[in-house]
């Protein structure tokens, strides 16, 4: 199983994301042992040189809601090495474009943010599927989309295969609600899409607390996970991580 390092930017801070609600969010203090005082190239640091990942998501929260693209917060990242998959609320072909040329190796498009299909259609055909990821947004098991999406009427299931059809072989569960809680990942929908799309690579955000949900996803075929909290706190250490990390 991968592990990847998430960090959640707010105004070029990292910022401790719990519950989906942004605007209560503060900066990250501390990593483990490692004082990070909202600096998110010390936060990319901790996950690679001391919890030994190789990957990193950033949430860049400003471009997410609205806002302009952090580009110098994540240039220190991309920086520190690894390789970064940025979800920075693209909604068209040039913002795909974009996220790439500010360090990105990979594209996230979340259904919280995507107006319809025929946007993923053009990101996909103008950077390539393979460099896409998209993320199935839900709160307590119901897909977040925009008001004026036609996707808010779909099902969770129909959407990993629309995806899956138009190339995209990676997908995300994330489930805000759970994002920096302990009450484990949002099992039933990891299933659904799991059945869904059988040979596409799942990775599961919200709710990770403990090496035995790693396990568990494991065993069900989950080919990662994205943390934060649960690393930052101690919750899982670097030495509870070894015996299921791959490359």
């Amino acid at each position: 199983m991968r592990v990847i390092g998430v960090i959640d930017l707010h105004d070029g801070r990292a910022v401790h994301a719990k519950g989906g609600r942004r605007n209560r969010y503060l900066p990250v203090q501390r990593a483990g042992n490692v004082p990070v005082n909202g600096d998110p190239v010390r936060l990319a640091q901790f996950y690679l040189d001391v919890c030994g990942l190789d990957e990193l998501y950033v949430a860049d929260l400003d471009a997410i809601t609205g806002g302009t693209l952090q580009g110098g917060a994540l240039e220190g990242i991309a920086a520190v090495g690894g390789s970064l998959w940025l979800d920075a609320g693209v909604t068209t072909a040039d913002a795909a474009r974009a996220a790439l040329a500010a360090g990105a190796k990979r594209v996230i498009v979340g259904i919280e943010t995507l107006p319809n299909y025929e946007v993923l259609d053009r990101i996909c055909t103008d950077i390539t599927p393979s460099r896409v990821i998209l993320s199935l947004d839900l709160r307590e098991g119901n897909l977040v989309c925009r008001a004026d999406s036609p996707i808010a009427n779909e099902s969770i299931e129909s959407v990993a295969s629309y995806a899956w059809r138009t190339g995209i072989a990676t997908l995300v569960v994330l489930d805000l609600n759970r994002i920096g809680g302990n009450e484990g990942p949002a099992w039933r929908e990891i299933g659904r899409v799991r059945e869904a799309v059988p040979e596409a690579a799942i990775y599961v955000g919200g709710g990770i607390g403990s090496p035995g949900d790693l396990q568990e996803l494991q065993a069900i075929g989950v080919t990662g996970a994205l943390i934060a909290s649960a690393l930052h706190d101690g919750r899982l250490t670097p030495a509870s991580l070894h015996p299921i990390l791959t490359r």
